[in-house]
């Protein structure tokens, strides 16, 4: 099992890291934040730490593909946007830059199915059971 965690303000970073570690949980932990400043200074701190940058796909001024470059080049894992900014290419664009691909509030079981089909890594949504409906009905396990 994984966890995500949303790294509110920077004071929490050292706390919140030498928690993970004191329990063992910090390969199986997500950091997420909205600044890649914010997470580059995590990363300074701890090689072990998974990191994904949230944002939107309007806020990539660089463009995508610059993107996934420099957070392949700063070992930022991956990228958290809202399931309308992903499509399959965006997806296959970041897996070549062995980036991670989240896909944020897919509720419905059509838009998780889309998330899905396109190779998306992480669905994040409130709706666990369609989620799992979703799962079921491409014929993946819901575990």
């Amino acid at each position: 099992m994984a966890f995500a965690l949303t790294i509110g303000t920077p004071d929490a970073v050292a706390p919140t890291l030498s928690e993970l570690h004191r329990t063992g949980s910090v390969e199986t932990t997500w950091l997420l934040h909205g600044d890649g400043e914010v997470l580059d200074a995590i990363r300074a701190v701890d090689d072990a730490a998974r990191l994904i940058w949230v944002t939107r796909l309007r806020r990539i001024t660089e463009g995508p593909e610059r993107r996934a470059a420099s957070m392949r080049d700063r070992a930022i894992n991956g990228l958290h946007l809202h399931h309308s900014d992903w499509t399959g290419g965006l997806t296959t664009l970041f897996h070549r830059f062995r980036r991670l691909a989240w896909a944020d509030e897919a509720n419905h079981e059509r838009v998780i199915a889309e998330m899905l089909a396109a190779g998306i890594d992480a669905v994040i949504g409130s709706h666990p059971d369609r989620m799992i409906d979703a799962r079921r009905a491409l014929g993946e396990p819901y575990l």
